[in-house]
């Protein structure tokens, strides 16, 4: 992964304890969390975690190998995280303010609130708007999923 792409994941250096969180916390209710593979190559990574206090909400976080990104992995990461845990109205996440192409697949899981907040943007997703086959409608990037 690039340095451009680990800073418009992470927005900053990651944490031992950040990275504790993201590999033990796995659990498939609260924390969700998705591998994409080709062949036997992870090509990306997508995670779902409730925040506290909030069953029906969650932060999504997905991640791209850059030879992958703009072919549609990360969009079917997100419409599998969503369908794995059909309780999620809401989305509630921090992204980079230049990182345009998780902007524009945020707003395309349903109704987006965007808000300034110096380099990044806050940006609270309502979606329980979309038809519930939408969640499972989406173009396929090649490639197999894996549950962690």
């Amino acid at each position: 992964m690039s340095a451009r792409s680990r800073y418009q994941r992470f927005l900053s250096g990651v944490p031992e304890s950040m990275l504790r969180e993201l590999v033990d916390g796995v659990d498939g209710v609260r924390h969700i969390a998705l591998v994409m593979f080709v062949g036997e190559t992870p090509i990306g990574v997508g995670r779902l975690m409730r925040l506290a206090g909030q069953s029906d909400t969650a932060d999504i976080a997905i991640t791209v190998h850059d030879a992958w990104q703009g072919r549609g992995a990360g969009a079917v990461l997100a419409e599998e995280l969503l369908a794995c845990a059909v309780d999620v109205r809401r989305l509630e996440t921090v992204v980079s303010a230049d990182n345009t192409a998780s902007l524009r697949l945020l707003s395309r899981l349903g109704t987006a609130q965007v808000h300034p907040s110096g380099g990044t943007r806050d940006v609270t997703v309502d979606i329980t708007a979309r038809p519930s086959e939408q969640r499972r409608q989406t173009g396929r990037a090649p490639g197999s999923l894996r549950r962690r």
